[in-house]
């Protein structure tokens, strides 16, 4: 009895060359996979600001809220935020009454937090996105949400934040970049500490 041979040898040929093929794929999905590792920088920074009429270069605040201040840790670097929206707070107990910034609705009572909402953009100089020191600006679409606790004419207490990058708009090195930071932090007249952490990819 002769054994049968179930592949023609067109199909032996095939074998060891698709095999091959998968091999040369796999490779390149590593390698790609840990290009994309490289390009992605994990975030993990403390911000400290003060609200300004005028930025330290002299240009005037564009905006009904400014501030100025410093990324330290990573990213590092100097930062400018403008608000670009402010929407009318309202209580976390429902049973009370809408307040607005603009005093429609009268004061708030501060028994319980009222919730300020604002969105913005944060211009950040860093070096961040490059190698060997080139630096670039990495712009932030910014939305805070308030928690108004203290009835003093300081307004303090605490917030949390969202901040999305914007790649069209970062310049430098940080062109084309894209990632989400998330912060929570402390504010008192004017002046805010918060801890952001995310990540940021070059493109």
């Amino acid at each position: 009895m002769h054994s049968r041979n179930c592949f023609s040898p067109n199909v032996k040929r095939f074998i060891p060359a698709a095999a091959f093929l998968a091999v040369a794929v796999m490779v390149l999905l590593m390698e790609n996979g840990e290009a994309m590792a490289h390009k992605c920088k994990s975030v993990n920074a403390h911000l400290s600001s003060q609200q300004v009429a005028n930025f330290s270069d002299g240009t005037p605040c564009p905006s009904s809220i400014c501030t100025e201040g410093r990324f330290i840790g990573v990213p590092n670097g100097k930062f400018r935020f403008i608000a670009t929206g402010q929407y009318p707070a309202f209580a976390v107990d429902p049973q009370l009454p809408p307040f607005s910034p603009a005093g429609l609705g009268g004061s708030p009572s501060f028994a319980v937090p009222w919730m300020f909402f604002t969105t913005g953009e944060i211009r950040l100089d860093t070096a961040f996105c490059g190698k060997n020191g080139t630096t670039g600006t990495l712009v932030l679409r910014d939305a805070t949400t308030f928690a108004i606790t203290a009835n003093s004419p300081d307004l303090e207490g605490q917030y949390g934040d969202a901040a999305w990058v914007d790649g069209a708009a970062s310049t430098g090195t940080c062109a084309g970049a894209s990632g989400l930071l998330t912060g929570t932090g402390f504010f008192k007249a004017g002046c805010v500490d918060c801890d952001y952490e995310g990540k940021v990819c070059r493109p």
